[in-house]
């Protein structure tokens, strides 16, 4: 009786498992050290597979490093003491940027008038853009600006300076999300 019982528990697992969430695509997996290109990729990938404008489990869960198309990569631009933005580098050089987010996910950039993907893969930002910068003075604050020294901690780039320690959206809020496809092979540790 004990057998029985604990098999038709395991079913009965297995089958609101498999419920869960219903029926979900994912983009093709390449083959062990066999890279997809970017038309083998569009031509094989169900549009769905292509943007992340919410949170989706299966798609956030998939290994970097084998899945070709990264989805939501998280960037923030900051500015330099003389007040440039710097661009931004990615995990991966991008093959193909599928769409730049904010955070909430809610607004989508438009290329060229919001961000620029430069010949060397990094995103830039051309004057006008949407994407908020977020300022140098309020991304490394001196002591005065921050006097609780639970709130941050020492900068190891900017001597004098520390990084602000906030919960909530506090930072968040300020980046982008980046969904792209890659054609550069991992080479990290497996």
């Amino acid at each position: 009786m004990r057998k029985k019982t604990f098999f038709i528990l395991i079913a009965a697992l297995l089958l609101t498992l498999s419920a869960c969430g219903g029926p979900q695509t994912t983009p093709p997996e390449p083959e062990e050290d066999k890279m997809l290109t970017v038309e083998e990729i569009l031509a094989t990938t169900p549009a769905a597979d292509l943007t992340c404008g919410a949170y989706d489990l299966v798609k956030y869960t998939r290994p970097y490093r084998s899945s070709q198309i990264i989805y939501n990569e998280t960037a923030i631009f900051v500015t330099d003491e003389n007040g440039s933005i710097p661009k931004a580098t990615l995990m991966y050089p991008p093959a193909r940027v599928l769409e730049v987010r904010n955070a909430a996910l809610d607004v989508k950039y438009v290329e060229g008038t919001d961000y620029v993907v430069e010949a060397d893969g990094r995103i830039s930002l051309p004057a006008g853009s949407a994407v908020y910068v977020t300022p140098y003075d309020e991304y490394y604050v001196t002591a005065a600006q921050e006097p609780n020294a639970d709130y941050r901690f020492p900068s190891a780039s900017h001597a004098g300076r520390y990084l602000k320690y906030a919960e909530a959206d506090y930072f968040y809020s300020k980046q982008i999300c980046v969904t792209y496809i890659r054609t550069a092979a991992y080479t990290g540790p497996k």
